[in-house]
């Protein structure tokens, strides 16, 4: 899939490919081949001339490798008259020009040997430009604000100068939402005695707004300067949070509180001092707290989680306890006949997003060892593509969404697997208007209201691609965008195909 292209970066990568497969699936080729294009305005047609061109071949481990560069002359043309047989980054860049004005192929620039390639047409569009400045309250400027431009997955930054005044320029045309944070110094409120009190101010969202919700976007324009844009800082409390962590161990190494807000917008890292912390200056809002550490000997500690709601007042009665990692066994049930046992002998459990994980014994036992505290879903590991996890107990209990629900310090809990063999399949193919797609992904979603990581699947150069061991249920399956998601409902041990037409990713 083509790279993100970021405004503020000097080479805009507008042809690319996964690394591997430039390796995989280019031949090396012993015969040069030659390349020519040119660098056009994609608004005016207009010939770019002294714009940087390079050719960058991705190493092994998908660094930058062998480059070829070339400067377009007065008609906007570039060529090479020997390069080596690959699939090549493509970027480009000018001076006062941005990103490609036309959309980009998602595939890299395929260079067999000895062959002569023409016509390699790159776009670029004018750059835009946001500019304003930062005031406070009484409408005074103030500087070393850190002041975010974002748009969809684009983001740069900046900070403002002594006049309060910040400008991003090299920006792509689109909407973006601008976003202040003054600096702050986690120290006690200020005591006066001449009757002022301290002001403290949030991040502030253009023009005057605490939530993103009612931030105003602003249109940057190709080619234009877009000025006199005015962020307002919002006044804040200035409030304390505080309390104990229990369960350190004496000799405990690197004890701390992460303090979480709910957009993860806002991490704190604070330290424990004789089992007691504090922090000043935390802006108002939902956050997550937790204590970590290490022992002597090098074990985990971890307290549960404490969900925390800062309004207008300070909070100093937080309680964290901490808990050493333990180990997690279980046992493996089968619902219907299991595969030979043959197929299971490099079977395991893992707990997601995490390297733990445990060896299913020939009796079916296993153990995770090392867990902390906290909720952890199961994935198999080494099994036959048709078996799936069917329930998860911990103890008597059921835990939903097949997520251990471990906030104690179950480690005498016994964990039961339900497996089946009867996991059904979904495969199909996807195309675009050129044909079959290679090298995309294809994600497939619970059709759920709750948030949930979907499986993928990577197309082979046919387009073809295909999930195994899917619980039977209802899904969401798309390629690309999500907006574009076919929804599919699957029993038991079906097989469906779904062929799919890719959608770009909406910027």
């Amino acid at each position: 899939m083509a790279s993100p292209i970021r405004s503020g970066t000097p080479a805009v990568c507008l042809l690319c490919t996964a690394a591997a497969m430039a390796f995989a699936q280019t031949p090396a080729g012993r015969q040069p081949a030659s390349v020519e294009g040119s660098v056009t305005n994609g608004l005016t047609g207009e010939p770019l001339a002294k714009a940087r061109v390079t050719l960058t071949l991705p190493d092994r481990a998908g660094k930058s490798g062998k480059e070829y560069g070339a400067v377009t002359a007065a008609d906007g043309k570039f060529s090479w008259a020997t390069v080596q047989a690959g699939t090549y980054y493509v970027s480009v860049s000018l001076r006062g020009f941005v990103a490609a004005a036309s959309p980009t192929p998602t595939t890299g620039l395929d260079i067999q040997p000895g062959a002569a390639v023409r016509d390699v047409d790159l776009k670029m569009a004018p750059e835009a430009v946001i500019s304003g400045r930062v005031l406070d309250a009484q409408g005074d400027p103030v500087e070393r604000v850190r002041v975010t431009a974002r748009s969809g997955e684009s983001r740069d930054a900046v900070s403002t100068d002594d006049r309060g005044e910040f400008s991003f320029s090299r920006l792509s045309a689109g909407k973006y939402t601008l976003h202040a944070t003054p600096q702050t110094d986690p120290s006690p409120a200020e005591i006066r005695t001449d009757g002022t009190q301290e002001e403290q101010y949030g991040s502030t969202w253009f023009p005057n707004s605490l939530s993103e919700k009612e931030a105003t976007p602003v249109q940057a324009l190709p080619g234009l300067q877009v000025s006199g844009i005015e962020i307002r800082l919002v006044p804040i409390p200035i409030l304390r949070v505080g309390g104990v962590v229990g369960g350190v161990p004496a000799g405990a190494e690197r004890v701390s509180v992460v303090a979480e807000s709910s957009d993860g917008t806002e991490i704190k890292w604070i330290p424990v001092r004789n089992g007691k912390f504090t922090v000043w200056r935390m802006p108002p809002g939902k956050y997550t707290f937790l204590a970590e550490g290490r022992t002597m000997d090098g074990r985990s500690l971890k307290s549960v989680a404490v969900d925390v709601e800062l309004a207008d007042s300070n909070v100093d009665n937080i309680a964290l306890g901490l808990i050493p990692e333990f180990d997690i066994g279980g046992q493996i049930q089968w619902d219907g006949q299991p595969p030979h046992a043959g197929q299971l002998q490099n079977g395991g459990l893992r707990l997601s997003e995490t390297p733990l994980k445990g060896k299913i014994t020939s009796d079916g036992a296993f153990r995770i060892p090392k867990v902390t505290v906290g909720r952890h879903a199961l994935a198999l590991e080494g099994m036959p593509e048709n078996v799936y996890i069917k329930s998860v107990s911990l103890g008597t209990e059921e835990m939903p969404d097949l997520t251990l629900d471990l906030r104690g310090n179950p480690g005498d809990a016994l964990v039961t697997v339900l497996l089946s063999a009867a996991g059904a399949r979904i495969a199909g193919v996807v195309t675009d208007s050129q044909g079959p797609k290679a090298d995309v992904s294809v994600y497939l979603a619970p059709d759920s209201p709750e948030a949930v990581i979907p499986r993928t699947a990577e197309t082979a150069a046919d387009g073809s691609y295909s999930f195994h061991g899917v619980p039977p249920g209802k899904y969401k399956l798309y390629a690309g965008d999500a907006k574009g998601a076919e929804s599919v409902e699957i029993a038991e041990g079906e097989s469906a195909a779904r062929n799919l037409k890719w959608q770009e990713p909406a910027p």
